[in-house]
C-alpha cells in the first residue's frame, strides 16, 4: 500500500509540473502580447535578407553542360529505339471489341482499360522487335544462342569444378551407403534362409528317428518312408539320399552266439 500511495503521489507531481509549465506559457504570450511584440494575424514580416534568391534559368550554362556529359555511343551500345506501336493483329482486334461489348453492358471499364494497357505493351513490344532485329543483324551482332548452350555461367570454372567435385562426393556416399544396406539386407535374408533349412533339416530328422521307432515298436509295417523324398534327392553326389536307412537290430554278436549255442544244446539234447 505504501508504494502503491508513492507511486500516486509521483504521478501527481508529474501532472502538476506540466500544468505549471503550460500556465508559465500562456503567461508569457499574454505579456508579449501587452507590450506589442505579439501582433494578431497568421503571416509575419520576414527581413529582406533571409529571402530565398530568384531562380536563374541560364539555358546556355545548361547546354555546355549537358554537351560535356553526354556520350555519343554508338547505337551498338546503347540498344535503345522509338517506335509507335505496331499494327494489332486481326484476332487481337476483334477480341478487344468483344471486350468493349461486355464492358457496355456490365458498366465496368476498369477490366477492359487493363486489356488494353496489356495489348499496348505487346504492340510496342513487338514493333521494338521488328526493327531492332534487322539491325543487330546488319551489325553482326548474334541474338540466338547457340544450340550446345543452355545458360550463361555466372560463377566461374574454378567454383564450378569444386561443386562438381562436391556433387560426385554427395553422389558416391549415397551409393556407398545404399550398397552397405543392401549387402545388409541381403545378409539377413541369407541367415533366415541358413536358420530355416537348419530347422527344417533337425525337423525331417526327428520325424524320420520317430518313424523308425513306430516300425521297430511294430507300428508301422512298411517302409515307405526310407524312399520319401528320394527323387529330390538324386541330384546329390554320389547318388546317395539325404539319411541313410535305419540300422535294424538283427541281434547283437553275443544274441547270435547265444542262438547258435542254444540251437547246438538242443542238437544234443535230441542225441540222447
Amino acid at each position: 500500500m505504501v508504494e502503491l500511495e508513492s507511486d500516486i503521489s509521483g504521478g501527481s507531481d508529474d501532472y502538476e509540473s506540466e500544468s505549471d509549465i503550460d500556465q508559465d506559457s500562456d503567461s508569457a504570450l499574454q505579456e508579449a502580447f501587452a507590450k506589442g511584440i505579439l501582433k494578431p494575424g497568421l503571416n509575419i514580416q520576414v527581413p529582406a535578407n533571409d529571402l530565398p534568391p530568384p531562380p536563374i534559368n541560364n539555358v546556355t550554362a545548361l547546354k555546355l553542360k549537358l554537351a560535356k556529359i553526354s556520350n555519343d555511343f554508338p547505337w551498338e551500345e546503347r540498344l535503345d529505339i522509338t517506335t509507335k506501336p505496331a499494327v494489332l493483329a486481326p484476332e487481337l482486334e476483334l477480341q478487344i471489341r468483344e471486350e468493349e461489348e461486355r464492358a457496355v453492358k456490365k458498366k465496368d471499364k476498369t477490366a477492359l482499360n487493363e486489356f488494353r494497357r496489356e495489348t499496348l505493351f505487346h504492340q510496342q513490344a513487338q514493333a521494338a522487335v521488328l526493327e531492332g532485329i534487322p539491325k543487330l543483324n546488319a551489325a553482326g551482332i548474334p541474338t540466338k544462342r547457340p544450340g550446345d548452350s543452355f545458360a550463361e555461367m555466372i560463377k566461374s570454372d574454378s567454383q564450378m569444378e569444386r561443386i562438381r567435385k562436391s556433387l560426385i562426393k554427395k553422389k558416391l556416399g549415397m551409393e556407398r551407403a545404399e550398397f552397405v544396406k543392401k549387402m545388409r539386407t541381403q545378409k539377413k535374408i541369407a541367415k533366415k534362409v541358413q536358420t530355416e533349412a537348419i530347422l527344417k533339416k533337425h525337423r525331417e530328422k526327428r520325424e524320420f528317428l520317430n518313424k523308425v521307432k513306430q516300425f521297430k515298436k511294430g507300428k508301422l509295417k512298411d517302409l515307405d518312408f526310407l524312399t520319401e523324398g528320394s527323387g529330390q534327392k538324386k541330384g546329390r553326389k554320389g547318388g546317395k539320399g539325404r539319411f541313410k536307412g535305419p540300422k535294424l537290430n538283427k541281434g547283437k554278436k553275443g544274441d547270435k552266439g547265444s542262438s547258435k549255442s542254444g540251437n547246438k544244446k538242443q542238437g544234443k539234447k535230441k542225441k540222447n
